[in-house]
Formats: C-alpha cells, sequence, structure tokens
C-alpha cells in the first residue's frame, strides 16, 4: 500500500486570512464554466480566454478527456495556479516544490503506463498560505480513518475514490487545521445521498467535495464544513447536462465541484453550488423564487451603464402585455422620423369583449388619434388598440425596429391578448427590453421621448393617460415612505420628489383554465443624484417575470417583490447622496421659515456658536455642531427672499 505526504514545515502567517480551500469560499460574483467530458484542447482554450480551473475531473484516459469547473482568475480569484496531467507521483511532487504551491485537487487514473495524477495547485502565499499540506494516494477507507486519528492538526480538503488493480484505493489533499486555517470539518466515504442529507442536517454543514465511490455503485465520497452563512446548494441525479444552467441562473450560483457520473446504467450529474451573486440580487431572489413556482427573473441596470442586480436576464419568457413597449418605440420612431404624427388617425377596426382578452372585430370601426391610441395601448393596455398599431406598421416593420435595438431574442407569434386561443408564444427578455430603453434614453425618439414616457403607466404623477394603477406596485408610497426616513429637510425632500420619475407596462397571461399563469413588468426610472450642489439624474431600467407559474397570484407578488426592492434601492441610493453632501439653500438659510434670510436666523446661529449636539436649532448642515459652517450659510443669502417649492 503506498502512502505519500508532502509537508512544508513553514512558520504560520498570523496576520492573514487563509482560505484552505478558496474557490469553495468565496462568494464574490464572477464569471465561471463548467465544461463536461472535454478534450485537452477545450481546457486550454478556456485557460487562454482568463480562466483557472478549481475542479477537475479525468473522464477518459484514452482518449483522455476531462470535466473541469472554471473561474475568471480575477479580483478576488486571481491566484497563481498550475495544472497538470499524466504525471507520476515525482513529478506531482517536484511541481509543488518549484512552483511553492500547495493542492486543491488531485485525480488519479489508470493508464497503460500504469497510474498517473491530474493535479491543480495554487501558489501558497499570501491569502492562500497553508503552513503545512500534502497529499496521499493508495489508502482504503479504513486507511484514511487511521490517518485522521493520527494527525489531528490536519484536514482533507479533497477526496477522491479511484481504481488500481481492480482494487477501490482514495487519495485526499490535507491542510493543517491549525491557526487561520482551522475549521471544522466531516469526511465520509462509500455513504448513500440520503446519509450525506442527514449529516448535513445534523453537522450544519456545506459540502465542498462531492465524489461517486464507482460507476453504478450509488454510494458517494464527500467532505464538508460548517456553513458559514453564504448561499450553497447541491443536486445530484440530474439527467442531462443542459438541465444545470437552468438551476444555476435561476439560483444565482456557480458550481464549485461537478461530476458526471452513472445510476443503473444512465448517465447523470451532480454538483454543488455557491452563491454568485450581489447582495442586491440575493436578497430579491429569495423571496422571489418562495413565493412563485415559475421560472423567475429580474434586472436593474443603469441605461447604457452598469448592472446592479440580475438574474435570468437573458431567460427567454412570455412577455404578455410587456411586449407592448416594443408597439410603443416603433409608433413613436416613425413620429420621430416624421414618417407619422400623434394627432393622424389611426382605425380601430377590433374590440376586447367582457371577459375575453383575445380583440375581436368592431363594426363600424373608431377612428383615434395615434396619440389617443398609444395611451390606451401603454396606460389602460387596450388589446384592441394594440391591434390597431400592429395593423398601422405591420408585423415585420415592428420586428425590425426590434432588430435594429438588437433585440436578439423578441419574437411576435400571436395577437396580442389572444395566447390562450393561438397557442404560440411571444417571446423577449430583460436583456432585450433593457436594450429598447437604453435606445430611448440615447435618443432614439428624441424629440419626442418625454411623450414615449408620459403614455406609460407611472405611479408618481397623475397624467390621466396613465390609466388605473391595476395592481402595479405603488411606487409612489415607497418614494414617500424613504424621504420620510430620512434627515432630508421638506424643501429638500419636495425638490427630491418632483425629479423622482417612473414609467412601467406590465403584462399578464392565464391560460389552460388557470394552470399556466405569466406575469411581467418593466420600464424606465430617474432618480436625481446630488454631489455637493450639483444634482443629476442617472437613469435606469428595471424589469422582472414570472414564466409559467400555476399561481397567477403568487406570480404578480413575486414579480412586484422584485420590481419594489429595485425601485427602493434606486431611491435610497439617491437619498443618500443628497444626506451625504451638504448643499446650503436659501432654504437651509432661512430658520424660521419666514421665507427671508435676516437677522433672526443670524441670531439663532450665532446664539447658538460652538454648541455641540442634536437638533441644534443653529445646526442647519446638520453636523452635530453650531460653526463657521453654518454662520457661512446664513450669510451666503442674507437678506434674500426664498420661495419654497411646491
Amino acid at each position: 500500500m503506498n502512502r505519500r505526504v508532502v509537508l512544508a514545515a513553514v512558520a504560520a502567517c498570523l496576520t492573514c486570512f487563509a482560505h484552505a480551500q478558496p474557490q469553495t469560499n468565496v462568494t464574490t460574483p464572477t464569471a465561471w464554466v463548467t465544461q463536461s467530458n472535454v478534450s485537452l484542447a477545450v481546457i486550454n482554450d478556456q485557460i487562454d480566454a482568463g480562466f483557472r480551473i478549481v475542479d477537475i475531473e479525468v473522464e477518459n484516459a484514452n482518449p483522455l478527456t476531462f470535466s473541469a469547473t472554471f473561474v475568471q482568475n480575477t479580483g478576488d480569484y486571481a491566484k497563481g495556479w498550475w495544472w497538470y496531467f499524466g504525471q507520476t507521483e515525482q513529478e506531482v511532487n517536484d511541481n509543488l516544490a518549484a512552483n511553492n504551491a500547495r493542492l486543491i485537487d488531485i485525480e488519479p487514473y489508470e493508464t497503460n503506463e500504469g497510474l498517473r495524477f491530474a493535479a491543480v495547485m495554487i501558489h501558497n502565499v499570501g491569502d492562500d498560505f497553508a503552513p503545512q499540506h500534502g497529499w496521499f494516494y493508495g489508502f482504503t477507507g479504513p486507511d484514511i480513518d487511521d490517518w485522521v486519528d493520527a494527525n489531528p492538526t490536519f484536514r482533507i480538503i479533497d477526496i477522491q475514490p479511484y481504481f488500481d488493480g481492480g482494487q477501490l484505493r482514495y487519495a485526499i489533499v490535507v491542510i493543517s487545521n491549525t491557526g487561520q486555517n482551522a475549521s471544522g470539518w466531516w469526511y465520509y466515504y462509500n455513504v448513500s445521498t440520503s446519509f450525506i442529507s442527514d449529516r448535513l442536517n445534523d453537522n450544519n454543514a456545506r459540502l465542498i467535495d462531492l465524489e461517486e465511490t464507482f460507476p453504478d455503485s450509488g454510494t458517494w465520497s464527500c467532505i464538508m464544513v460548517p456553513v458559514d452563512g453564504q448561499a450553497w446548494w447541491w443536486f445530484h441525479g440530474l439527467t442531462s447536462f443542459s438541465d444545470i444552467e437552468p438551476i444555476t441562473n435561476q439560483l444565482g450560483a456557480r458550481i464549485i465541484d461537478y461530476q458526471r457520473y452513472f445510476a443503473n446504467g444512465q448517465l447523470r450529474f451532480a454538483m454543488i453550488l455557491r452563491r454568485n451573486t450581489n447582495d442586491l440580487t440575493q436578497n430579491i431572489n429569495i423571496p422571489m423564487r418562495n413565493t412563485t413556482d415559475g421560472v423567475s427573473g429580474f434586472l436593474l441596470q443603469r441605461l447604457n451603464g452598469p448592472e446592479f442586480a440580475a438574474i435570468n436576464r437573458n431567460f427567454v419568457f412570455e412577455p404578455a402585455s410587456l411586449l407592448k413597449t416594443l408597439h410603443h418605440v416603433h409608433a413613436m420612431r416613425q413620429v420621430a422620423l416624421g414618417n407619422d404624427a400623434l394627432p393622424n388617425l389611426v382605425t380601430l377596426n377590433t374590440q376586447t369583449m367582457p371577459g375575453a382578452s383575445c380583440p375581436a372585430p368592431l363594426t363600424p370601426p373608431q377612428f383615434p388619434t395615434l396619440t389617443t391610441t398609444l395611451q390606451q395601448m401603454m396606460g389602460v393596455s387596450s388589446n384592441s388598440h394594440t391591434e390597431a398599431i400592429r395593423q398601422r406598421y405591420g408585423t415585420a416593420a415592428i420586428l425590425n425596429t426590434a432588430a435594429a435595438l438588437n433585440m436578439v431574442d423578441t419574437e411576435l407569434n400571436h395577437t396580442l391578448g389572444c395566447l390562450c386561443s393561438q397557442g404560440v408564444n411571444n417571446w423577449l427578455t430583460l436583456t432585450d427590453l433593457y436594450r429598447l430603453h437604453s435606445a430611448v434614453g440615447a435618443g432614439y425618439v428624441n424629440p419626442f421621448r418625454d411623450e414615449f414616457y408620459n403614455f406609460m403607466r407611472n405611479s408618481l404623477t397623475n397624467n390621466p393617460a396613465n390609466g388605473l394603477n391595476n395592481g402595479m406596485p405603488v411606487y409612489q408610497d415607497i418614494l414617500d415612505s424613504e424621504l420620510a426616513s430620512s434627515s432630508l429637510q421638506p424643501a429638500e425632500q419636495t425638490a427630491f420628489r418632483n425629479r423622482v420619475f417612473q414609467a412601467t407596462k406590465d403584462g399578464s397571461y392565464t391560460c389552460g383554465g388557470g394552470a399556466i399563469q405569466h406575469r411581467t413588468e418593466g420600464g424606465y426610472l430617474r432618480v436625481p443624484v446630488r454631489q455637493g450642489c450639483v444634482v443629476r439624474d442617472q437613469e435606469f431600467f428595471f424589469g422582472g417575470f414570472v414564466f409559467n407559474a400555476t399561481n397567477g397570484v403568487n406570480a404578480a407578488n413575486a414579480v412586484n417583490i422584485a420590481m419594489i426592492e429595485m425601485f427602493r434601492d434606486r431611491i435610497r441610493f439617491a437619498i443618500d447622496s443628497w444626506q451625504a453632501e451638504f448643499c446650503c439653500s436659501c432654504e437651509h438659510a432661512d430658520i424660521n421659515g419666514d421665507q427671508v434670510v435676516d437677522f433672526d436666523d443670524l441670531s439663532t446661529v450665532l446664539s447658538g456658536f460652538g454648541q455641540v449636539g442634536p437638533n441644534l436649532p443653529g445646526d442647519i448642515n446638520g453636523d452635530g455642531v453650531v460653526d463657521f459652517e453654518d454662520l457661512s450659510c446664513i450669510l451666503s443669502f442674507f437678506g434674500q427672499f426664498c420661495i419654497t417649492p411646491g
């Protein structure tokens, strides 16, 4: 029986934090890829693209194929690293020494030349430094037990069952379990998935390594560590590799460990996942998923700028009436180009009958203006007015506009309102809708941009074009609540409120006797951000969907959760900028509120000059002290009359 170990007896770093298994502990969002049963060329291409391997599996020795999981080797994941295959024991050890590295994954496999190893190692320095580390192979299960008992200051971070000459053996990677590398941990071999589930619950643990014992065995080996407050998941028994992406996209997760295995002669897949989203995304995604059984997604992104939250942004879903935004932008583009005009009359030859959503013939036709037609389509969500727009310009022309806006996944396959009877979905992604709104923000419908958004539903204004609220989130209530809990003065709150603008379109379908539910909403948000005395508007797209749910109320509530929290996040961000950046105004200097800055206001500051504490009358800027900054504000506006906004 072979037992081999490489130990580095180095003094421990007492001031740095070491991630014993960094690829399983870090939850900063990053790009990642899993390649399944691929050639060496595919692996190398991924590495050349700036990725590094965090989990390697040798699927076949001849021809040589691998499964590998990668992370982008940047930011919190950036490391010096190496990987090798076809190595002897001595070659692995030599590379560890030459690279000043430690193993994070070892894969023994049989070849015609004997046992060989694939190995992944990282530079053993800085935050990744482990004072002692090593690896063994040729162990039986009891050998592992004996070694662990004899070495209580070490722990296993990787376990790999394999066959050598027809005999089941194990390889392990170990590090010293002392100092800042210390962690609770558990290992199990040749156990069932139900046993693993029970131990995870008993130990309040999460998996960091999961390996099938041998093909069709139905048993597994694994390593556990205590849960750390960050989300993680594990799956097994997946029947197709294509099942993986929908799961990781919905959870906002990345794979840290991947297994391609056989059960009863059938190919199956298992994986361990870690959170791969920012806090805002996680805080929206969890309650949204818990509310509906449909596929869900959301996106918050600055127009032509960075993304702030996203789940399933590229998932192709049934948009229902949300797709009317495309009809709307096409019509307004024609107006902007001079090919049509808002006062022009539109032929309305369909109507929506009570209890139905699919437009039916209308005789005689009516002739509303284009303005009224767009208001009815976007504000009241009239399907018959939408059909009038489609007939006016043609399906092909509307889809040409989608193509011009790079809305690559958008399809218009049925008459709006008629999914249940026509049976073929329309399609949209949040990314496509973001591109539409970004184009509007960049001038696509100028000089009619204001009209474009005013015709949409907007719960922040009293524009009659907006129609009924129809169950949409009451954004005004959120805005009022956030301002009320802020430290902004009444005049500042009014100025802030007057610059916030939101316009969205929602949609819904209920088909199959209620068994198929789709809910959507998406649109535009503008918030004022202040730096010093300069206020600039920032513009965002925010949208959400639930696809193929079985409960319409729950689906609508899930979309509302996403929309409300994205709106709230940007409102808080903007309010924080106003609270952090004090700008003296006439209203600030008018301490007694008589709309003139005079000796009464000056006297308040002078009489309290030098005082420290909360809520002082002369503390104009609210920093807890009456000082020269407050006096300067008074003098800047002394003698001026103030007109309070509103």
